[in-house]
C-alpha cells in the first residue's frame, strides 16, 4: 500500500500496526539469528564456500534490514520529545 493510502487512518492505528509488525518480527529475527549462527559455524568447520545465490540473498537481507532500521529511526525521531503546554 502506498503512503498516500494511509492519510485517512488515525495515527494511533498506524502506530499500532508498526508495533504489531515489530512484535511479529522479533521472534522471527531471533530464530533466524540462531539458524544463521549455526550455519556460519558449519561453513567454517567444513571450509565450504557459499554459493553466489546465497551471497546475493544475504546481501539483500542486509540491505532490507538497513532500510528498515533507517525507517524506524526516522519514525522515532518524528515521535521525539513533544513540547508540553502549560
Amino acid at each position: 500500500m502506498a503512503v498516500e493510502d494511509f492519510t485517512d487512518v488515525p495515527v494511533e492505528t498506524q502506530l499500532e500496526a508498526v508495533s504489531e509488525a515489530i512484535q511479529r518480527a522479533e521472534a522471527d529475527l531471533l530464530s533466524a539469528q540462531v539458524a544463521l549462527d549455526r550455519e556460519r559455524a558449519d561453513f567454517t568447520i567444513r571450509g565450504a564456500k557459499p554459493s553466489r545465490a546465497l551471497l546475493v540473498a544475504a546481501t539483500r537481507v542486509v540491505d532490507d534490514l538497513r532500510r528498515t532500521d533507517e525507517a524506524l529511526a526516522a519514525l522515532l525521531r518524528e515521535l521525539g520529545p513533544r513540547p508540553t503546554s502549560g
